[in-house]
């Protein structure tokens, strides 16, 4: 065969490929990866205070827990949602209160015992899930530290839960209910707390633990402000701001100082609401009440942490 026939042969050879569509060429670049951002948290390096303990070392528990009967499943209790995606920030949710356990921090000596608190446990568990349902819906990997109302769980187990989960942030649920003490809802108690450092706690032998991680305590202040303000909003009230409890607290028979056993534990940022307890005409929190709770803490989460869409 000649040059000029074997030339033609191959011309009409790759004619044929291209318009059968198999040229070669590169293929237009994928679309690129949609993934939402992980957490914002800082990854705080290890202090050297005795007030923050390991990660790996959980909190141990004084005495058997107390066999309590799981809670019926709340009204309130979403269907599980579809898994939202792997690089999702995780919110930790704590409701406040507990069957009494007992408990001892191993890196701190503090006592991380939590007690019973009628209805004030329910109705945070209830305004708990409420929150967990939107946020999920929203697109975020949320952990509660409990898994139902009486779940022995105490302060040292929900502050392990948060930092091991590394919590782009984690926020406790609490209100003043009851016959004896109750506030109304919109009445007062309405306050968030933020890690601040150089607040403490002194442990049973009367070291002074001390809260010092400078990273966390800003992030915590800078969250626990859109906390005041989406929840002033939501629930129609002033909320304060708080950087400790204003108080001593050895003077409610608790452990000497002025942060929540939670927050000083903690790794993460970590924002503690309170709010009041009663609703208008009766003991505890009504399903509007909760809803209007829920709501602020929710806005609020999705101000500190937003999923990029």
């Amino acid at each position: 065969m000649t040059r000029r026939r074997i030339a033609g042969a191959l011309a009409a050879v790759t004619v044929a490929l291209v318009l059968a569509g198999c040229a070669t060429g590169g293929a237009p670049g994928a679309a690129g990866s949609t993934h939402p951002p992980r957490s914002a948290s800082p990854s705080p390096s290890s202090p050297s205070s005795v007030a923050v303990p390991s990660a790996s070392q959980p909190a141990t528990t004084s005495g058997s827990a107390p066999t309590t009967a799981a809670a019926p499943r709340s009204t309130t209790d979403p269907p599980p949602p579809a898994p939202p995606a792997a690089g999702a920030p995780v919110i930790v949710i704590d409701p406040g209160h507990s069957v009494t356990v007992g408990g001892t921090d191993p890196a701190t000596g503090l006592n991380v015992a939590d007690y019973e608190n009628e209805p004030e446990m329910r109705d945070v568990f209830d305004v708990a899930l409420l929150v967990r349902q939107q946020l999920t819906a929203a697109g975020y990997r949320v952990i509660l530290t409990k898994t139902s109302v009486e779940a022995p769980t105490n302060l040292g187990t929900r502050a392990r839960i948060a930092n091991d989960a590394h919590a782009a942030l984690a926020l406790s649920i609490h209100d003043q209910a009851g016959s004896n003490g109750g506030i109304g809802f919109t009445a007062g108690n309405n306050i968030v707390y933020y890690q601040a450092v150089g607040d403490y706690r002194i442990n049973p032998a009367g070291t002074k633990i001390t809260f010092t991680d400078a990273a966390v305590a800003s992030l915590s202040q800078r969250y626990a402000q859109v906390f005041q303000r989406q929840r002033a909003a939501a629930q129609g009230t002033a909320v304060r701001l708080q950087g400790n409890t204003g108080y001593d607290l050895g003077g409610r028979g608790l452990q000497a100082g002025d942060i929540w056993i939670v927050q000083l534990l903690a790794r993460v940022p970590w924002v503690y609401n309170e709010a009041g307890g009663n609703s208008a005409g009766m003991v505890g929190l009504s399903t509007a009440d909760k809803q209007r709770y829920a709501d602020g803490l929710v806005a609020a989460v999705e101000a500190c942490v937003p999923i990029s869409r």
